[in-house]
């Protein structure tokens, strides 16, 4: 879908534990994880940061959201966002960023890898 079709707002998650995102708030998210990737020395960073700046922030329609491609979703209680990466023919990586609302502002509070898998 262009961005420019994408729509503007959306649910994440179910029941009693749902966050509504804007597609301002998707944008600030994929600001947030670039920022971050940018400061740290996780596994795959150059290469996270590149598949991220690479890609626009889209709501794609109810409950489905992606930051630079990284889908975001609930984990519990917790908004997160995740990206999952091969790496070879025989390796695919996870990635989960962890989204924290701190003063008035989405932030990321960590990325840590999630997944990886040997074919």
């Amino acid at each position: 879908m262009p961005e420019s079709e994408t729509l503007q707002e959306t649910v994440i998650g179910g029941g009693s534990t749902t966050v509504a995102l804007s597609l301002s708030d998707v944008q600030v998210i994929r600001d947030e994880i670039l920022a971050f990737l940018g400061s740290s020395d996780i596994g795959d960073r150059d290469l996270l940061i590149g598949l991220t700046m690479n890609m626009p922030a889209t709501i794609a329609g109810a409950g489905s959201a992606s930051a630079g491609g990284w889908m975001i979703q609930m984990r519990g209680a917790d908004l997160v966002a995740v990206r999952y990466i091969s790496t070879s023919a025989d390796r695919a990586v996870g990635y989960t960023a962890i989204i924290l609302a701190k003063d008035g502002r989405w932030r990321v509070g960590r990325i840590e890898p999630t997944k990886t898998r040997f074919r």
